[in-house]
């Protein structure tokens, strides 16, 4: 019977000491590329797999141990949109939860503002190292491109959304596409056949036209429905309110639509400035993604997409993963209902 190899047998081969091995296998970034690439390479020919029973234990005694040490994980935030993390609920929520779940694992999760060059990422990569930080989890990204120019080696990682384009990491996500689909089978259960889908086309790029393609899509498989084109908004700022406002209700006059689907913060401020030319909901009926009680609303789980992103990043750290995954995994997180008086029956 061939004899099972360890990682003794490796460091035997190796000409090195078996702590060596056990750095290069985690991918240590204490170790050099060119040594953990060798020796990685060596014990994958000499058939090396990890025993599973042992690697479950120290899982657990690395757990009982954070308990009392709270080892450190960085929530990387983008420098000057401490407004937004704060103010909005959705995010201010996302980010809540991934607190609360650190915090019941035993973990510390430290705000870490970042500005988005190189030369200060590279300084964070430094400081985060040298503090022992042994996980990063990348909020949401408002900059042009979602580009994080953190070098992520030697950390497992994770992303909130679908913000972060570069590098792709592993990321939990709400799932857009599901959401829009109870949009529209509530509104159609409901006896609305004149859709219309409101929102600023930056956000649909930074969310991957999830939730306009299945919009779309349903136009498509749905006949009986008006074809109404989406409004998408070139801007999201308040400067342009007023523009907004005013395209909104042309917009509204020339297509009629019976049920309106937007977020809170893009639709609600438009009403109030049109004071009462489209009423709610004798004129239209209305959807919001993630709206305050009382409105129908499909409410994503922001606290449980936070909460898997803490889950994600500590796995990683159990199985001595880091640096930028070759296959990264999307979590996608299910909207939820929320009945309101916004969408009454119409059959």
């Amino acid at each position: 019977m061939k004899h099972s190899v360890t990682m003794r047998s490796v460091a035997e081969k190796a000409g090195v000491h078996v702590s060596t091995v056990s750095l290069c296998l985690r991918d240590h970034p204490s170790i050099p590329a060119s040594t953990r690439q060798r020796i990685q390479g060596l014990a994958q020919k000499m058939g090396y797999r990890p025993n599973a029973m042992v690697s479950t234990l120290m899982a657990s005694l690395h757990t009982r141990r954070t308990s009392s040490e709270s080892p450190i994980l960085s929530l990387i935030l983008e420098e000057g949109q401490s407004n937004l993390y704060v103010n909005v609920p959705f995010y201010r929520n996302l980010l809540d939860g991934a607190r609360k779940r650190a915090a019941q694992l035993g973990y510390l999760l430290e705000d870490t503002p970042l500005k988005m060059e190189e030369k200060a990422a590279a300084a964070l990569h430094r400081r985060l190292h040298n503090r022992n930080v042994r996980g990063v989890i990348v909020a949401p990204l408002f900059s042009p491109g979602g580009e994080c120019p953190l070098p992520f080696e030697g950390f497992a990682s994770c992303a909130l959304g679908h913000s972060l384009h570069k590098p792709d990491l592993h990321r939990v996500v709400s799932n857009y596409a599901q959401a829009m689909r109870m949009a529209w089978d509530k509104f159609l259960e409901k006896g609305y056949r004149r859709p219309g889908f409101i929102h600023p086309l930056r956000t649909m790029e930074r969310l991957r036209y999830d939730m306009l393609g299945t919009f779309l899509a349903r136009q498509i498989f749905h006949p009986e429905c008006a074809a109404i084109p989406p409004l998408l908004f070139q801007t999201e700022t308040e400067q342009h309110s007023e523009e907004r406002a005013r395209g909104l209700s042309q917009w509204f006059k020339l297509h009629r639509p019976d049920v309106l689907v937007s977020a809170p913060h893009v639709l609600l401020p438009l009403l109030k400035i049109l004071g009462g030319q489209i009423r709610v909901p004798e004129d239209a009926g209305v959807i919001l993604i993630n709206g305050e009680p009382g409105w129908a609303r499909v409410q994503d789980g922001a606290e449980l997409i936070g909460s898997g992103a803490v889950d994600l990043v500590v796995a990683q750290i159990h199985r001595n993963e880091t640096g930028i995954p070759p296959f990264p995994k999307t979590v996608s997180i299910n909207a939820s209902w929320g009945e309101g008086t916004t969408l009454p029956d119409r059959r």
